[in-house]
């Protein structure tokens, strides 16, 4: 990786973005609700119990420190970044009109 001032203007480029909601994926026919509120340790603990934990086919280790830290860090960015689940088997102009009221509220 490179530092983007290499690459743009430096007046270009921020140092920081600012989330404040965050979206947690699923696909499940037989659930109804296209969209739910989660609290930080129901989405750290859906992040773990997914196939690929944290949804990351790349983690190399899975030992319980490594564990705590990866929930720790999401635990952490859902302190400020509200998590919510999709349910993504909605149709799209749905799932679009969803998401667009949660950013906004």
């Amino acid at each position: 990786m490179t530092d983007p001032r290499f690459i743009l203007e430096p007046n270009k480029v921020t140092d920081e973005i600012k989330i404040r909601k965050t979206f947690l994926l699923k696909r499940d026919s037989k659930d109804k609700v296209v969209a739910r509120s989660l609290t930080h340790d129901d989405a750290v603990n859906l992040l773990k119990k997914v196939p690929k934990q944290y949804y990351n086919n790349y983690l190399i280790t899975y030992n319980e420190r490594k564990i705590e830290k990866r929930a720790e860090l999401f635990r952490r960015l859902f302190e400020f970044a509200e998590p919510y689940q999709i349910n993504i088997v909605a149709k799209v102009e749905t799932i679009r009109s969803i998401v667009t009221k949660i950013i906004l509220s």
